[in-house]
């Protein structure tokens, strides 16, 4: 098939969604279709699998619509793709509502936050009001693909629509496998996220001084940037953590790998707050090809990337006491450790890769329309 792929966020951006555009639209390559990503022109560009076109924009998000609009125009016409996957319905799904209306079937990405409803913030304000014209788009879509069952089900809740499947996210195995997993002194902990507020690390980091009490060897390193760096750090030594916590911001994935690898547990303790949701987790399965299990918060769409009680464990996002019980239980059992972690690598390389991703997303797109 001939897929034109519209992905606003897009590399240089590195985050969940940018992510699952390169990967599935790498896997599509892969397997034989014809692929154009269609994405916002960042400056920083590189060599894909598969080739992109740009678009230029001086503004961001829902002002961006009327110039990727004209683009997946222009894409139509000189690419003429039998389908289109838009990667969010907020460009690019209404984007091509604007550029060719149903002409061509399009299929919509739904990840989580983009489709909750909150009033709690401008961005917020501006998507409620467009929910009458979210609604159309969600109806005339050809498909709408889920990235966790607690997204199909905010998808029912928030837009009315009541046709939707889940096609979970994956992982690429061979580029987060580690030969030395498990290699730091016992125990090392360890969060990959973008710091804000509703990734939890400041639960966690609350949790924290109650686990040293039985582990005072205990390290924690933290991966990201955000704009909470200050205030998390100014609570690390708040409660007297310093020599407990690392903060590494942006690291070069090679030695992100090594790091999964080496930690005995990684963390996500994302919660719900307004807006802000965990659609699913890629970070869970990223560890588990590292043969390292995680613990996460028992909210949105984590409870799809970890099986509580075989690939790793649950706990309540809201409840730093609650956490601290169960990493002194966690800890407190490495053989455990190892058995899920184990179970988390076979299901993270077997089922839940991207290529399996994308045989799913393709037996929907070559379905015949209804």
């Amino acid at each position: 098939m001939k897929v034109l792929f519209t992905a606003y966020d897009f590399y240089p951006n590195t985050g969940g969604i940018a992510t699952y555009a390169w990967e599935m639209a790498n896997q599509l390559q892969q397997q034989g279709h014809q692929v154009l990503m269609l994405t916002k022109d960042r400056g920083l560009h590189r060599k894909e699998p598969f080739p992109v076109q740009y678009f230029s924009s001086l503004s961001s998000g829902v002002l961006s619509l009327l110039p990727m609009a004209k683009a997946i125009r222009s894409a139509v016409h000189s690419f003429q793709p039998e389908v289109i996957v838009n990667s969010l319905w907020l460009p690019g799904g209404l984007a091509t509502r604007l550029a060719i209306g149903t002409q061509i079937p399009y299929h919509l990405i739904v990840h989580g936050m983009e489709v909750k409803n909150s009033v709690h913030s401008f961005k917020g304000l501006l998507r409620l009001g467009l929910n009458p014209i979210r609604r159309s788009v969600f109806d005339k879509a050809a498909g709408i693909h889920c990235v966790s069952e607690f997204t199909r089900a905010l998808v029912f809740s928030e837009t009315g629509v009541q046709r939707a499947d889940v096609i979970h996210n994956g992982v690429n195995p061979e580029r987060f496998l580690c030969l030395q997993p498990n290699s730091a002194n016992y125990p090392q902990l360890v969060s990959v996220c973008r710091l804000v507020p509703h990734k939890g690390i400041d639960k966690v980091l609350l949790a924290l001084p109650q686990v040293i009490e039985k582990f005072p060897e205990l390290q924690y390193l933290i991966i990201g940037e955000g704009p909470d760096l200050n205030r998390l750090q100014q609570l690390t030594e708040q409660v007297h953590l310093q020599n407990h916590v690392q903060f590494l911001g942006k690291i070069d994935h090679q030695r992100l790998v090594q790091l999964y690898g080496q930690s005995h547990l990684n963390i996500l303790m994302s919660r719900i707050e307004g807006q802000h949701v965990e659609g699913f987790g890629l970070v869970i399965l990223e560890a588990a090809c590292c043969k390292t299990p995680s613990l996460g918060g028992a909210s949105g769409g984590i409870t799809d990337a970890i099986v509580e009680g075989e690939t790793g464990w649950l706990a309540n996002p809201a409840d730093e006491k609650l956490i601290a019980e169960k990493l002194i239980a966690i800890l407190s059992d490495p053989k455990e450790l190892v058995v899920r972690g184990q179970k988390a690598f076979t299901r993270a390389t077997t089922e839940m890769t991207w290529e399996k991703a994308a045989e799913k997303l393709t037996s929907y797109l070559e379905r015949p329309l209804a």
